[in-house]
């Protein structure tokens, strides 16, 4: 669920909105991630995504689980700039940290 909520979705929205991005004079898209990307230590070379389990029914660790869905937004917001460069798109992607609330939010 984390990967579906956090990343899947909004990866989708993007193919959908695709033909429309194409079409746009300096298209921009922005992707939420968090700062709690690196709780799985994936930049330090200590964590990784794990294909074989995308749905962590082994060892599933909510943090972790979070924090990899963040880091799927970062990858995709990289790869996503690279190829829009590689086709000669003049738009811009960004993953941004939308700073810290309070929330009940890990109970």
């Amino acid at each position: 669920m984390d990967m579906g909520v956090n990343h899947l979705g909004h990866f989708y929205l993007t193919y959908l909105l695709w033909g429309l991005i194409r079409k746009a004079d300096k298209p921009r898209i922005i992707n939420v991630s968090s700062n709690a990307h690196g709780f799985d230590g994936y930049f330090l070379g200590n964590g990784k995504l794990d294909f074989e389990d995308m749905n962590y029914v082994n060892n599933y660790k909510a943090n972790v689980a979070y924090s990899r869905s963040k880091i799927a937004n970062i990858l995709f917001t990289r790869e996503l700039q690279a190829k829009m460069d590689w086709v000669g798109m003049y738009g811009y992607t960004y993953s941004l940290h939308p700073g810290v609330i309070l929330t009940d939010l890990a109970r």
